[in-house]
C-alpha cells in the first residue's frame, strides 16, 4: 500500500502543471475499471471521499495557525480530484494561475529562481515559528 501511495505521489509530481489532477482522475478511473471490470464497487470510493472530508475538516480547524493547514487542504483536494473531474479541473486551473502569478512576481522583482526559493523557504520557516509561538502562548 505504501508503495502504491509513493507511486501515485510520484506520478502526481511528474505530471505537467495544469494537467496533473485531471491525469490523476483518469488514472484512478482507469484503475477502478480494470480492477472491478466495469462493475460498480463503491467501497474504496466512499472511503477516499470520507478521508478527504476528514482532512478538509482538520485543515479548517487549523486555519488559525499560519500555513499549518495547507498540507491538509492540498491532500484533501488531491483525493477529491481523484473522484471528481470538476474538482480536478478547478485544481488544475488554480495551479496554473498560481504558477503564472509566481512567474510574474519573479519578473517584476527581478529575483533569480534561487533567491525566490530562499525567500519562500524563509517565509515558510517564519510561519512555522509563528505557529510555534502561538501554540506556546
Amino acid at each position: 500500500m505504501i508503495t502504491r501511495i509513493r507511486r501515485e505521489w510520484r506520478c502526481l509530481l511528474d505530471s505537467p502543471p495544469g494537467k496533473r489532477f485531471q491525469r490523476r482522475y483518469r488514472r484512478t478511473r482507469d484503475r477502478r475499471t480494470r480492477l472491478y471490470e466495469g462493475k460498480e464497487h463503491e467501497g474504496p470510493r466512499i472511503l477516499r471521499i470520507v478521508l478527504a472530508l476528514v482532512l478538509l475538516v482538520i485543515g479548517c480547524f487549523m486555519v488559525l495557525l499560519p500555513l499549518v493547514y495547507l498540507p491538509f487542504f492540498v491532500a484533501s483536494g488531491a483525493i477529491f480530484a481523484s473522484e471528481s473531474l470538476t474538482v480536478a479541473r478547478i485544481l488544475d486551473r488554480t495551479e496554473a494561475l498560481g504558477w503564472s502569478a509566481w512567474t510574474k512576481m519573479r519578473e517584476v522583482t527581478g529575483l533569480s529562481p534561487r533567491s525566490a526559493k530562499v525567500i519562500a523557504a524563509m517565509l515558510g520557516l517564519l510561519c512555522v515559528a509563528l505557529t510555534s509561538y502561538a501554540i506556546m502562548r
